[in-house]
């Protein structure tokens, strides 16, 4: 599921843009112990390595950051 995001700035022919995933939040799925929810915040950063750019506040802007995504997943549990 998409819950919202940005383009929040542009990128440029020679830009190279990395991604980081923050885990914003887990649960599992009644009646299932095979599967779990994984919310998470997909930032694309353009120029910058991502562990360099601190992670901006849902809302604010940085002017590396060209994509935030919050989404959840739904993933298999390990067993």
């Amino acid at each position: 599921a998409f819950h919202g995001g940005s383009h929040a700035n542009p990128t440029f022919a020679g830009d190279t843009v990395y991604a980081r995933t923050v885990v914003t939040a887990r649960e599992g799925v009644r009646a299932r112990n095979d599967v779990g929810l994984l919310r998470a915040r997909l930032l694309a950063i353009k120029n910058a390595k991502p562990a360099e750019i601190p992670t901006p506040a849902p809302g604010e802007k940085h002017p590396a950051v060209v994509l935030d995504l919050d989404l959840t997943l739904l993933l298999p549990r390990r067993a």
